[in-house]
């Protein structure tokens, strides 16, 4: 892990330091009035309690390096840890009430140190949550100190260029949306909910149908083991998702939001069951794949995928009718309610997240 780079903060006062700082003119004010050696004794230790608070923290915090360790990928919403290794270099002196705090959240710590000895190093776990997808820098972190008298508060922040890809959210669904997917073709002779033909036996995910469950195998692994079936032909799914928007579109952010939601899943729930998958944005075209190396793909590319205005590409629905035609099965994905499960007229028909049943 790369040592950050730290920057120091000017200190100031806490509440506590106020209060002080009020009591302390008020002696002083008395002492002027009354012209008692007492008073002005009184007022000069209250001023060395500030001179000390301002020196001993920043002595306490000097040498001090940080180093953190975090994913390069999580999903939104999900918390993750992140593991911070806080060093003394100092010879001699300790590091003394050491608060660790996030620039993103002020004034609320997410660690704190007690005493951190010369020459050693201390490790904090520190929990972090990002709500919205995206592609993000860790917020610095800030080390505070108010040692000892906790009036005047000292900080130091730390901060590097680690980025954090945020992948959208991936729910458990059903996949009963095939089989309105155009492409989809079926053989008759042996209908089913999931399929036509025995394709493969593979371990069970979670929101299969528990009518395929291999009992025999089971038994034999273990563990639950399902009958795989397919379509003729249906085996690669391609997603067609329209990230265009238009200035009379109601609720496209959230819209949108919902709709990589639902992409990402369906995706991820077709790769885990040994489909081929391919995403085509006007941005991007996902070239088809399998396994755990396209769930990687697919997220990253949902994770950093933007909206475009409908000028930006005008022919992107001339794309989906060409491919329609052409792959075995596609799903169009658009985040304008009005096309949501239409299924009549010359406009596409996109898939309305609302029947889309969670297992």
């Amino acid at each position: 892990m790369k040592a950050l780079k730290s920057k120091r903060r000017l200190g100031r006062l806490k509440k506590s330091g106020i209060f002080f700082v009020i009591i302390m003119l008020g002696v002083l004010l008395a002492a002027w009035n009354t012209g008692t050696n007492l008073l002005y004794i009184i007022v000069g230790g209250l001023a060395s309690f500030i001179l000390i608070s301002l020196f001993l923290p920043g002595r306490s915090m000097k040498k001090l390096s940080m180093r953190r360790e975090a994913p390069s990928a999580v999903h939104r919403g999900e918390p993750f840890l992140v593991s911070v290794r806080l060093e003394n270099h100092k010879l001699l002196l300790p590091a003394i009430s050491l608060r660790l705090e996030s620039a993103s959240e002020a004034d609320r710590a997410i660690g704190y140190l007690m005493r951190l000895p010369a020459r050693r190093a201390a490790m904090l776990t520190v929990q972090v949550v990002f709500d919205r997808r995206g592609v993000y820098r860790l917020p610095p972190f800030d080390l505070v100190s108010s040692y000892p008298f906790g009036l005047i508060e000292q900080r130091r922040r730390f901060s590097d260029e680690r980025e954090i890809v945020v992948y959208p959210r991936v729910r458990i669904v059903r996949t009963t949306v095939l089989d309105q997917a155009a492409g989809t073709r079926y053989l008759t002779r042996r209908p089913s909910a999931d399929g036509d033909e025995f394709y493969g036996l593979r371990e069970y995910v979670p929101g299969d149908d528990l009518r395929l469950i291999a009992w025999r195998a089971s038994a034999r692994f273990g563990k639950w083991i399902i009958r795989e079936l397919a379509r003729e032909n249906s085996r690669y799914v391609t997603f067609a998702l329209d990230t265009r928007y238009a200035p009379d579109m109601d609720n496209f952010e959230e819209n949108f939001e919902e709709v990589i939601e639902l992409v990402a899943s369906l995706a991820i729930t077709l790769l885990r069951r040994q489909y081929n998958v391919s995403i085509v944005t006007p941005q991007v075209d996902l070239e088809p794949g399998e396994g755990s190396g396209q769930e990687r793909e697919v997220l990253e590319l949902l994770a950093r995928v933007e909206s475009a205005t409908l000028d930006a590409y005008p022919d992107f629905e001339s794309v989906v009718r060409r491919l329609e035609g052409e792959r075995a099965v596609l799903l169009y994905f658009s985040a304008d309610s009005r096309q949501w499960g239409r299924r009549s007229g010359t406009a596409l028909s996109a898939v309305d997240p609302r029947e889309v049943l969670h297992a």
